[in-house]
């Protein structure tokens, strides 16, 4: 076990921003370079339900976004490197904005209020939904760190994980990784048991 807890928590910085351990560089899947999870052997994990409120009023409701592909991205106005990632976002919700079956968020995970999160969507210039949180539904999801965007398949599983900064390239695999694995799931349950 680590002694010195500086080093502890700047392993975790490091591993939050998407560094390999000693490495310095990119650890594979995480930040940019990030495989889809849908490669990996375990089976898919179910994305933890939420009903939060929605800045500007209203709630949002994961339950309700049912057969569609919905990207959520966590975030704080006291994380710097969220900043780069909402242009990434931008272009990618501009992108989809008319799919029917695409739902993009934000999710501001600060507990200093709502007008803090509108000042910050304001200046960054936000164009997608954000929706207010805190940082356990973050945890539930299993963020390490922020940015943390995970994008759903239309069965409601977690399809990706991106931690740190991502490039519009990595969100639009994700996209057709999940829409992929929904439409195999459609295929299977057409030809029905063999």
């Amino acid at each position: 076990m680590t002694k010195n807890p500086c080093m502890l928590l700047c392993a975790v910085a490091a591993l939050a921003c998407g560094a390999a351990p000693g490495t310095g560089e990119a650890e594979p899947g995480e930040g940019n370079n990030a495989p889809s999870l849908a490669s990996r052997s375990e089976p898919r994990r179910p994305a933890p339900a939420f009903e939060v409120a929605k800045l500007g009023g209203g709630q949002v409701a994961l339950a309700e976004l049912a057969g569609k592909v919905v990207v959520i991205d966590f975030w704080a106005t006291w994380c710097a490197p969220c900043v780069d990632t909402v242009p990434v976002l931008n272009a990618f919700f501009d992108a989809h904005r008319e799919d029917g079956d695409v739902a993009v968020f934000g999710v501001s995970v600060d507990d200093a209020g709502e007008e803090i999160v509108a000042e910050w969507v304001a200046e960054q210039s936000v164009r997608y939904p954000t929706l207010l949180s805190d940082i356990d539904l973050s945890q539930r999801y299993g963020a390490i760190g922020f940015p943390a965007t995970f994008i759903i398949a239309p069965d409601g599983s977690i399809e990706d994980l991106h931690v740190g900064s991502l490039d519009l390239a990595e969100l639009e695999a994700s996209l057709a990784a999940a829409r992929a694995y929904q439409a195999a799931l459609d295929r299977a349950k057409t030809r029905g048991p063999s």
